[in-house]
């Protein structure tokens, strides 16, 4: 994705000629980008972006809007190769979407009215703000029922996530009012861009929610970090804290990061970790059952599924392995 956006910035520099090399490059990538991951396909929604805050930033008088379409040859070879994805992965699964309703363990948010299910990814938009800000604590699976669904309009957390939206709309709004530079709202674009796919907001995918999809929609983030710091240096009062500041946040992120690697070592220490962070999760509790069997801990393994069940009573998986568990110790 990333050499993709650096190949077009760099064949559209020259607004009059368009460099074949980098082009050819940045849309090279894209097809990778796609192939590799579903989320590649946002990237024509982040040149447009791109585009956008490069005319905000000469502060040119044409209408935005105006420029855009002007320019549609630009977009031409990235819906291409948009189209040729989506030919590709019906012509492979059958569906654009997911071919069939993803489980009620895997994503419950599908099995939701559309109006709760959005109200629903709207709360976990506000979990994932607060993950980005203070990453603690961290799980490998939010699967049911960790995730609960909002059935009230006072939930407070669809109002943590309509806090969130709110925030993120506005230096957007800001940016194309021309009252914030707008680097404030390209850094919320493209983060809101690149998550938009996996939010459950548009149609549901095969989780309620997960850390993993962040990795691209951080960048984003990061970029507001970067310029947030560049506005602070010019005061010249915090000229020597911002760099304390910046090293002690290095510090404290690498610390938790190699403490979070543990949790990582084998399934054990995985799951054991995330029946502490996500402990109504009936998934995560199946599978560190299933651990706990591998290691001849038939009492752990029996009480993991219990609690499972309390969860989930209906999970099919877990009676057959609670049978064969009591099986096994003759019962």
């Amino acid at each position: 994705c990333l050499l993709a956006v650096l190949g077009y910035h760099q064949a559209t520099s020259d607004r009059v000629h368009i460099r074949a090399g980098p082009c050819v490059t940045s849309v090279c990538a894209s097809l990778l980008a796609c192939f590799a991951k579903e989320q590649g396909v946002v990237l024509l929604g982040i040149l447009v972006a791109c585009d956008v805050m490069g005319r905000l930033r000469c502060r040119e008088t044409v209408p935005i809007l105006g420029s855009l379409v002007s320019n549609w040859r630009r977009y031409v070879p990235y819906a291409g190769v948009v189209i040729l994805y989506l030919a590709v992965r019906l012509a492979a699964i059958g569906s654009i979407l997911l071919p069939e309703r993803p489980s009620l363990v895997d994503n419950p948010l599908a099995h939701l009215p559309v109006g709760q299910r959005v109200a629903t990814a709207v709360a976990v938009l506000g979990k994932y703000g607060r993950l980005l800000l203070l990453p603690h604590p961290l799980s490998a699976d939010y699967s049911y029922n960790q995730i609960e669904a909002v059935s009230s309009v006072f939930d407070p957390r669809l109002w943590t996530g309509l806090v969130v939206l709110a925030l993120c709309a506005l230096p957007i709004v800001q940016g194309l009012r021309r009252r914030w530079a707008p680097e404030w709202g390209f850094a919320v674009a493209l983060s809101a861009v690149m998550l938009l796919p996996a939010a459950n907001l548009l149609f549901p995918i095969g989780t309620a929610m997960a850390e993993r999809l962040l990795y691209l929609p951080c960048l984003g983030f990061c970029l507001l970090l970067g310029r947030a710091f560049r506005e602070l240096t010019r005061w010249r009062a915090l000229n020597w804290i911002l760099p304390l500041v910046a090293s002690l946040l290095l510090v404290v992120y690498g610390l938790s990061t190699r403490i979070r690697n543990v949790d990582w070592r084998d399934n054990l220490t995985l799951f054991s970790s995330a029946a502490r962070a996500a402990p109504r999760s009936a998934k995560v509790r199946l599978n560190l059952g299933n651990e706990l069997h591998d290691r001849g801990d038939l009492d752990g393994e029996l009480h993991q599924y219990r609690e499972a069940l309390r969860i989930y009573p209906e999970y099919v998986e877990v009676h057959s392995n609670m049978g064969l568990a009591y099986l096994a110790l003759g019962q």
